[in-house]
């Protein structure tokens, strides 16, 4: 592992989004009704977007590990993933709708991302309050585009 980072970020809507390309902002939109639809997961461009089994974690902690390799497995320790690929050109942003966007601070290069979270406890809940659910982001190297994926589905 080259780096970890611990941090506290906000989700709303039951959705957030890692950008790396802020001109890809504009197809927000287009880019979350595509996750609805498809398998929870969209990615259009610099924009990757994802849907999340609890509805708002305004303070959701969020674990971001950079690797020079890819890591072992631990899949059977999550209840919800998915796979990307994303290029950094400069900056890796995280956002959510009615939240400020936050620089997640990775470096430059191309990565293969696993997103994982655990401690839900329905789909779409709002409870309990606080919500307990936490994330983490696994970037390693990457040797191209893949389309995004989900790799575990939280059911309730």
């Amino acid at each position: 592992m080259i780096s970890a980072r611990d941090l506290k970020v906000e989700m709303d809507y039951g959705q957030f989004a890692l950008m790396s390309d802020w001109e890809d902002v504009e197809r927000l939109p287009e880019a979350i009704d595509a996750a609805f639809e498809a398998d929870g997961v969209a990615q259009l461009g610099g924009l990757l977007v994802l849907v999340t089994p609890n509805q708002w974690n305004f303070e959701l902690p969020l674990r971001v590990e950079v690797w020079d390799e890819a890591p072992v497995d631990d899949l059977e320790e999550w209840q919800h993933a998915y796979e990307a690929h994303v290029e950094v050109a400069d900056e890796l942003w995280w956002d959510s709708p009615t939240t400020v966007a936050q620089d997640l601070q990775v470096p430059p290069g191309a990565y293969r991302v696993l997103i994982t979270g655990r401690g839900f406890t329905a789909f779409g809940d709002t409870e309990p309050e606080p919500a307990t659910d936490h994330w983490r982001l696994r970037l390693s190297p990457s040797n191209g585009p893949t389309a995004p994926r989900r790799l575990l589905h939280f059911i309730a």
